[in-house]
């Protein structure tokens, strides 16, 4: 269990115990390196968490959104990387700054919008979480999840929202 300090303000330590352990995990589960680089899809109530763990974690950090707020508040928070994908080709722009392999992880919080565009901007090999907030149906995600398996990606569902992401078969790894 988690432990918190006694006197700590419950209003800035609950983002960390929700929002803050998702995106830990997310990133952790990859494998990710320090130098290497990641791609943060939506800096929203995930995004702007992702950006501050892959920075602290040593990770060289590319993040995209359509509104300049939070593309300041990315850089803010050690962004190396902003691509304003309203005015710019975000896999273009990630491609170019990784000398056209693409970024080692891709942390898509955005949702189904974001998903093909997300596989395009990742390296050969690289991965893909998806953790986008419910904006959408949970149909659309399992719709996702099959569109990857057809292309032959391996998935792999972690079930922290009870959502039965695991509870349909996931292939052998590729």
């Amino acid at each position: 269990a988690a432990r918190i300090p006694d006197g700590a303000d419950p209003v800035e330590v609950a983002p960390i115990l929700c929002a803050g352990v998702t995106v830990y995990k997310g990133l952790k589960m990859t494998g990710v390196r320090p130098g290497e680089w990641v791609t943060i899809s939506g800096i929203g109530g995930l995004g702007h968490i992702a950006v501050q763990y892959a920075v602290a974690m040593g990770m060289r950090v590319i993040a995209a959104d359509i509104a300049q707020e939070k593309l300041d508040l990315a850089t803010k928070h050690g962004a190396e990387i902003v691509v304003d994908a309203s005015s710019e080709d975000v896999v273009e722009r990630v491609r170019e700054l990784t000398d056209g392999a693409g970024a080692d992880v891709v942390y898509d919080s955005v949702g189904r919008s974001t998903f093909d565009e997300s596989l395009r901007a990742t390296r050969v090999r690289g991965t893909v979480v998806l953790s986008p907030g419910r904006t959408e149906p949970i149909e659309k995600y399992f719709e996702a999840v099959d569109d990857f398996r057809r292309r032959g990606f391996a998935v792999l569902a972690h079930d922290w929202r009870g959502q039965g992401l695991c509870d349909r078969p996931l292939p052998d790894r590729l």
